[in-house]
């Protein structure tokens, strides 16, 4: 069984065509608006999942947290707190590197990096996570020698390193 043959439409009566054409605009006209809506409602749906997720992630943020750049999506840069120091001294290190405690102000705990750092420290859930490269061989697989990207975790309360 062939193709059955087309005929245009300038072929057709008057009539049918008038009713083709009319046809054809209803058609576009409404697949335009199911493109038009289709497009509207994601991003409809896409803001409202975007507000939820926000709030979400606001609600299970602790107090003292520092999840994002600027802090939070506020973007403040400061954080939110009582009594936060404005002055504080580092301290002094041994030959060996190791930080004294004496002498420092305001300073909770220090921990040594490698020779670049990646992005700000972020803090959360008690952790504080910080990208470095290898310099202070954290990752023992590979000599600190090896210059690769790494991700460290420390405990905020002490500076433990956990990871």
């Amino acid at each position: 069984m062939g193709m059955p043959d087309v005929m245009p439409i300038s072929a057709l009566p008057k009539h049918k065509r008038r009713w083709y054409q009319y046809r054809l605009r209803t058609l576009f006209i409404a697949v335009t608006a199911f493109c038009a809506f289709a497009f509207l409602f994601q991003a409809f749906i896409s803001s409202v999942w975007c507000t939820f997720a926000a709030d979400n992630a606001s609600r299970a943020q602790r107090s003292g947290d520092w999840n994002q750049w600027g802090g939070s999506s506020r973007r403040n840069n400061t954080p939110e707190g009582e009594n936060i120091p404005t002055d504080w001294k580092i301290g002094e290190f041994n030959d060996a590197g190791e930080w004294k405690r004496g002498g420092s102000k305001n300073i909770k705990w220090v921990a040594r990096l490698g020779s670049h750092s990646y992005g700000n420290p972020v803090v959360a859930n008690g952790h504080v996570y910080v990208g470095t490269n290898n310099g202070c061989g954290y990752v023992k697989r590979y000599p600190a020698e090896v210059d690769l990207g790494c991700l460290l975790c420390f405990d905020a309360k002490d500076g433990k390193f956990l990871w």
